[in-house]
């Protein structure tokens, strides 16, 4: 018999994506010997934290440089093609669809985990997959979410954002070594992020 596909489902805005989210799905992947890292870039985050969010093909063009040199990393655009609020239990559900005998697993930052009861069927994203909590500065466990379900995975805490990235380009200072390769050259070539 063939043994069970693992495959874990990286969400995000991604915008843009940097070396600390290469870092975690890196450590992810290797710690539980996950097949394949789906990155999956959404359209509208379901809590509405920006509305400046940079147009997909941009987002998804940095993320194919990004991952080129891993074998294992590959991108989903669903969320973009689906359209609307990017709810992970959708996203879930059609990966469920596409590779039925596959076990799933969502990586989450152990700062989102405290609000994770406000995520849209919440319960039911426990029932499909397992949650893989990777480390982040801040937030707690809350007592009520099933140990069983998750798990916890100790990774470089890498202080690096998104946002302190758009911050620093719009100021016109470095963020080569912030960024995978490629990306640096990209975002000058189109003039994102305000860049001076």
């Amino acid at each position: 018999m063939n043994p069970v596909k693992k495959i874990g489902l990286f969400g995000g805005t991604f915008d843009p994506i940097h070396i600390g989210h290469i870092i975690v799905a890196e450590w992810v992947q290797d710690a539980l010997d996950l097949q394949t890292v789906f990155f999956i870039p959404n359209l509208i985050h379901p809590f509405g934290k920006r509305k400046d969010i940079t147009p997909a093909k941009h987002r998804l063009n940095m993320l194919h440089l990004a991952v080129k040199p891993f074998e294992r990393f590959r991108i989903s655009d669903y969320e973009i093609q689906k359209g609307g609020i990017s709810y992970a239990i959708e996203t879930i559900e059609y990966f469920e669809s596409q590779m039925p005998q596959a076990r799933l697993y969502y990586f989450i930052g152990a700062d989102n985990l405290a609000d994770f009861h406000r995520w849209h069927r919440y319960e039911e994203i426990l029932q499909k997959v397992r949650l893989v909590v990777y480390d982040r500065k801040e937030g707690h466990i809350p007592e009520n979410l099933p140990k069983e379900k998750i798990i916890f995975l100790q990774t470089p805490l890498i202080e690096i954002s998104s946002t302190l990235i758009r911050e620093r380009i719009r100021q016109g200072r470095a963020v080569r070594s912030l960024l995978p390769n490629g990306v640096p050259e990209y975002i000058r070539e189109k003039g994102l992020y305000g860049g001076r």
